[in-house]
C-alpha cells in the first residue's frame, strides 16, 4: 500500500509499474480521519499526527514540515494562530464551546503546578491558575473608578467561561469571533 499527501490530504493507492499510455491511471483514494461533520479523533493514536499538526500550526504558524501555514497577514497586528483558533470551533454552538472550555478550565485548575498532558505525540502544560496579583489589580482599578474589560485572543465563548471567576462581569469580555456564522444565536456555525 502506498500512502502519499496530495493537496493536503492523505491518500492511498496500490503501488505498481508506471502507467503505460494504453492503460488508464488508477487514481489514489482519499482516506479521511473522520466522516465529514464528525470531530477529528485527535485524542486517539490514529489522530496523534493530526493533533501534532494542529498544535504546530497554532503555535508556530508553520506545518511540522516547516511550510508556512498562513499567508497575507500583517505580523504587526495579527498573530495568525490566534485568528485561526475560532475557525477550529466552527460547527459547534456557543453553549458547546463553553462546555469544552469549562471542562478544560476545571481540569487544569485542579491539576498540580507543573502538570503536563498528552496532546498528540507530545506533552504540553496541563495546569493553570488565576493569579492573586491579577485579581488584586482588577479590583484596585475598579475601586479607582475604571471600567475594566477582559480582552483576549481566545474565542469569545472561551473568554466568557474564564471571566466567570473574575470580578469582571462576562458582559465586559471581548474574545475573537468567526467571520461567518454566529455563536450567540445558539445555532451551529459553518
Amino acid at each position: 500500500m502506498l500512502t502519499v499527501r496530495a493537496r493536503g490530504r492523505l491518500v492511498r493507492g496500490q503501488p505498481g509499474p508506471p502507467p503505460a499510455a494504453d492503460r488508464p491511471v488508477r487514481p489514489l483514494q482519499p482516506v479521511p480521519l473522520a466522516r465529514p461533520g464528525a470531530p477529528l479523533p485527535t485524542g486517539t493514536p490514529a489522530g496523534a499526527g493530526c493533533a501534532d499538526e494542529i498544535n504546530a500550526v497554532y503555535g508556530t504558524a508553520a506545518t511540522r514540515g516547516g511550510a508556512a501555514a498562513f499567508a497575507g497577514w500583517d505580523r504587526r497586528t495579527t498573530e495568525p494562530g490566534y485568528a485561526w483558533l475560532p475557525q477550529l470551533t466552527q460547527g459547534w454552538t456557543a453553549r458547546e464551546i463553553r462546555g469544552f472550555a469549562a471542562a478544560a478550565r476545571a481540569e487544569n485548575l485542579a491539576a498540580p503546578v507543573g502538570a503536563t498532558q498528552q496532546v498528540g505525540s507530545g506533552k504540553v502544560t496541563g495546569w493553570v491558575r488565576y493569579y492573586d496579583q491579577q485579581q488584586d489589580l482588577v479590583e484596585g482599578l475598579r475601586k479607582a473608578g475604571f471600567d475594566v474589560w477582559i480582552s483576549s485572543a481566545s474565542p469569545q465563548p472561551v473568554v466568557e467561561v474564564w471571566a466567570q471567576a473574575t470580578p469582571t462581569p462576562t458582559s465586559r469580555s471581548c474574545g475573537t469571533r468567526p467571520r461567518c456564522g454566529s455563536w450567540s444565536t445558539g445555532t451551529r456555525t459553518s
